[in-house]
């Protein structure tokens, strides 16, 4: 039996690292919230693997905790932790095998500041990703880069991830939402190996959406490309773009939310399918 678990483990990780190369990826767009939201928020991420494997399946599920507060009249303090559960299962009902295993891990954890420019449409952000994921629960994380990928960074061990942004977003009195966003990601490993490069990335995405008191509906796609290396990920490409649509609730002061994701490029679509989300967050 403990063979069969070691077995798994090993195909998890070979399946995620042969098809997304982790040491190389950094944080993405993400749908900004109204500026001055200040709110708790928990979000789902359920992933859809475009595996064909009679014998082995490999699920999980990405939760994340976060919130923004005032500091000041200008300035909102953020914070994330991020949790990630794969599970891999192995059946072999000819030979009577079927074992399965669960990993569950604490991600990196993120700490930050947004600065509003006024009641304009403009704010930026700063912060940075503690590497407090431990190293021998790496493999927990492993599915978190299918179905998280606007934080791939909180699922690597023993790195840094420095990151600032630019984010525009304007709401029209006919309701229409228009939303861009851009801005470095840097990478620092904190421990010695073979991939010890500081590696930067810059980070791009935008969309159109339409909101009123009750509902906001939108979609867009983002991307990045890497700064420091002649290729990101696999086949020599440097960019990766994915699209996003969803629908966010307004019901007093919460604020359910259903989104899908689907990548674009066909490398990670012969991986994934699409990633399915759910969030609730309160605003005070």
């Amino acid at each position: 039996m403990i063979a069969h678990v070691r077995l798994i483990s090993v195909i998890l990780a070979l399946s995620v690292l042969l098809t997304i190369c982790p040491t190389r990826l950094s944080a993405q767009f993400s749908w900004p919230r109204p500026i001055e939201e200040q709110c708790v928020r928990i979000e789902f991420l359920r992933p859809t693997l475009a595996q064909d494997d009679p014998y082995l399946d490999i699920s999980g599920y990405t939760l994340s905790l976060s919130g923004r507060v005032k500091v000041g009249e200008s300035t909102l303090l953020t914070a994330e932790i991020p949790y990630v559960s794969t599970t891999a299962s192995f059946s072999y009902p000819a030979l009577g095998i079927s074992e399965s295993e669960t990993k569950s891990a604490l991600g990196n954890i993120y700490i930050g500041l947004e600065t509003i420019q006024g009641k304009g449409p403009v704010f930026w952000e700063v912060g940075m990703r503690l590497p407090t994921l431990s190293e021998e629960k790496e493999d927990a994380a492993m599915l978190a880069f299918f179905g998280d990928v606007n934080r791939w960074e909180a699922y690597v061990h023993h790195l840094l991830a420095l990151q600032a942004a630019l984010n525009y977003r304007n709401a029209y009195q006919s309701g229409i939402v228009l939303f861009f966003r851009t801005g470095p990601s840097i990478w620092i490993p904190t421990k010695s190996g073979a991939n010890n490069d500081t590696e930067v990335f810059l980070d791009y995405g935008g969309g159109i959406g339409y909101e009123n008191e009750t509902i906001r509906v939108g979609g867009g796609v983002s991307g990045r490309v890497i700064i420091t290396e002649e290729e990101f990920l696999f086949n020599d490409k440097r960019a990766y773009h994915h699209a996003e649509l969803g629908v966010n609730v307004r019901l007093a002061q919460f604020r359910p939310a259903v989104f899908i994701r689907f990548p674009i490029e066909k490398e990670l679509k012969d991986a994934i399918s699409h990633t399915l989300g759910f969030s609730l967050a309160f605003v005070f």
